[in-house]
């Protein structure tokens, strides 16, 4: 038990509560109610005031910030980030990363096999010929038919291989082989092979799988076609560049 005895206690209404004996204590209340938030406001915006936690001064004295080497991103404006030329060019690298290209490569080799169909075809051109004189779309005129399938055959795939006027050659093909196709449906194939059951002429489809993706995609960058459109590619970034300035500065 204690060896003073309170001499004076005052409780006056959220005062704290003050106790005198042999040595002076000093009791504040929890008042929750009449808890106060400090305005820190003037504080950060000063020039004296402390760092923030996780933030380090570096050798010029100013303020920098340790998460925005670890985040990209962060402690900057979106709109002033995104609007550095850095920033789009790792945007854009991002968006069309090498193996894409090497990708777009092997596909437009894959119809190369389609030139050996070609040259088969305008060296025996006799079977060919007997072949489409049959044909609902191509028995008007066989022999013109033969030929110039032959030689598509043959120029297509030398073209898609190389990427010159890519979009248009494969769009070419791809109409050629559902011209074929249909032109075999037509003529009593069946679409499903009876001794495979599998799709009847899968190789002809085979040909147009491989050029469509290309009508929409294009050769990419290890092409001719990219080589040739270096100057076109440049003057439609200048307009686009000076469309996005003339934006900035309304």
């Amino acid at each position: 038990m204690s060896q003073w005895q309170p001499v004076t206690r005052r409780t006056e209404e959220n005062e704290p509560t003050i106790v005198l004996g042999d040595e002076p204590t000093v009791g504040i209340p929890t008042l929750p109610e009449r808890t106060e938030l400090l305005d820190v406001t003037p504080l950060r915006d000063s020039d004296d005031a402390p760092l923030a936690t996780g933030t380090s001064a570096d050798q010029s004295g100013e303020p920098h910030d340790d998460a925005a080497d670890l985040l990209p991103g962060v402690g900057d404006e979106p709109g002033e980030v995104r609007d550095d030329a850095a920033y789009t060019l790792a945007l854009a690298r991002m968006q069309n990363r090498r193996l894409t290209d090497l990708g777009l490569v092997v596909l437009r080799l894959c119809a190369l096999p389609l030139v050996l169909h070609g040259v088969q075809q305008l060296t025996h051109l006799g079977p060919a010929i007997a072949a489409l004189r049959d044909a609902p779309l191509f028995g008007h005129v066989p022999d013109l038919s033969a030929v110039a399938l032959g030689v598509a055959w043959v120029i297509l795939p030398l073209l898609l291989a190389a990427g010159l006027f890519t979009r248009i050659a494969a769009a070419v093909q791809v109409a050629l082989v559902a011209a074929v196709y249909a032109s075999h449906l037509l003529g009593g194939v069946p679409v499903l092979d009876p001794f495979t059951g599998t799709l009847a002429l899968e190789g002809t489809l085979a040909y147009g799988a491989v050029a469509l993706p290309l009508v929409l995609t294009g050769a990419g960058r290890v092409s001719v076609d990219h080589v040739l459109g270096a100057s076109r590619r440049e003057r439609v970034a200048d307009r686009r560049a000076s469309r996005q300035r003339s934006r900035g500065s309304r």
